[in-house]
């Protein structure tokens, strides 16, 4: 058996959505940040910050459960619009990164998951934005969610001001625990979760500009960019 393996490039979609009027689930955010500083030990990641939570802090906290369940619902929607097909998704890892001037992510991805989310808890305009794929650059802002897929490689720059953020996954195709959306300290089961392939996700991608912009009130505010990425095939 001889793999070789090859290049291609393709146009993938990525979302920003704005939850600046969920002044509620930011706050819960900011004050399970600060809970987690003082009750558990920063980890050692591709992140190099001041502080950064263990990644399954959503069940450490309760207080993020709320921004947990925003992000869900954004990410099945997205699902629904751009892949045409709704899935039921899990967040299986969640953490908080407090960054200080000079700190900075190594580009890294989350392969196998389905979606990475980032949402901005606090930064001004000095703060390092976003480096998704092939340098494309998204600004981070105060309440801003940004959603790519999980296997795209990004990075952050050292910064220049003070950012926290908190790093959402969101898998596919297995079974796994997931935030109550009330914010409750309870976790529910995964159900009737389906299996899901990247390329079903390349399937639709081509027809996101079709894609609603209306319908609830939190996605009126999302909208969609680009980011062009290298994919790597094998051929046996």
């Amino acid at each position: 058996m001889n793999i070789q393996g090859h290049r291609l490039q393709v146009t993938l979609p990525y979302f920003t959505v704005d939850l600046g009027s969920y002044t509620q689930a930011l706050d819960h955010a900011r004050q399970a940040l600060e809970e987690l500083r003082v009750e558990e030990p920063s980890i050692m990641s591709n992140v190099v910050a001041d502080y950064v939570s263990p990644y399954d802090s959503h069940r450490r906290n309760p207080k993020l459960a709320p921004l947990c369940a925003l992000a869900r619902t954004c990410c099945e929607y997205v699902t629904e619009t751009v892949l045409g097909q709704r899935l039921e998704l899990a967040v299986i890892n969640c953490w908080v990164a407090d960054y200080r001037p000079g700190d900075f992510t190594h580009r890294h991805d989350h392969w196998p998951m389905l979606f990475s989310c980032v949402i901005y808890l606090d930064c001004d305009q000095d703060s390092a934005p976003l480096v998704l794929a092939n340098d494309t650059v998204v600004q981070a802002s105060t309440g801003r969610m940004v959603i790519f897929p999980g296997w795209v490689e990004h990075e952050v720059l050292p910064t220049a001001s003070a950012r926290s953020c908190v790093a959402i996954l969101l898998p596919c195709g297995i079974e796994q625990e997931i935030v109550d959306p009330e914010g409750a300290a309870n976790f529910l089961s995964a159900k009737q979760q389906r299996r899901f392939f990247v390329k079903d996700f390349t399937r639709c991608i081509y027809s996101i500009k079709d894609w609603p912009r209306n319908g609830r009130t939190l996605i009126s505010h999302i909208h969609n960019g680009y980011v062009h990425e290298s994919w790597m095939s094998y051929t046996t």
